[in-house]
């Protein structure tokens, strides 16, 4: 009897609990899409490969300038003394150095620079977002890049009106 008793309880609680889920109304999208479509994501990229190829080509003249050096006193390190080659050999790990922090902090520079650039741009798209989730009144919106959809029984795909709330065609 007992055991009956506690069934029902679990059928009535189960029944109160899919009916809550059932009236909420969730989204999502495609995050990482929407940003790819966006004409700011565009002039934010060609910014960043624009500073990117200008660290490119000073790496590739210190490195062809490193190579260079290092290959003459190859050449000569049979007719120097020992210490030239020591003050050369230090030279050589001077400049290997003076290169690996510039590639540091180049790349140190373009991730700050990618920061700055798409910090408006995550937050219009974030704004768009808010604004269609609560004008379709979502409760939840979930990003399906992220692989957090554990089961997708045929919610509200937003792209298409966030698009449209930003100007994309």
């Amino acid at each position: 009897m007992k055991v009956i008793k506690i069934l029902i309880l679990a059928a009535i609680l189960s029944l109160g609990v899919n009916s809550v889920a059932a009236q909420a109304k969730l989204g999502h999208l495609h995050v990482p899409l929407l940003i790819s479509l966006m004409p700011e994501t565009k002039k934010a990229d060609a910014q960043l490969e624009t500073m990117a190829k200008g660290f490119e080509a000073d790496y590739t003249k210190m490195a062809t300038e490193y190579q260079n050096l290092m290959q003459k006193y190859s050449n000569e390190a049979a007719k120097q003394s020992e210490a030239m080659n020591q003050t050369r050999s230090k030279e050589m790990q001077d400049r290997a150095a003076r290169i690996q922090t510039f590639q540091e902090s180049a790349q140190s520079e373009l991730e700050k620079k990618r920061n700055e650039l798409y910090a408006p741009i995550f937050k219009k798209a974030q704004d768009a977002i808010d604004a269609i989730s609560k004008e379709k009144g979502l409760i939840y919106v979930f990003d399906s890049s992220k692989g957090v959809i554990i089961y997708d029984g045929g919610g509200i795909d937003i792209i298409e009106p966030v698009k449209k709330k930003l100007g994309i065609q």
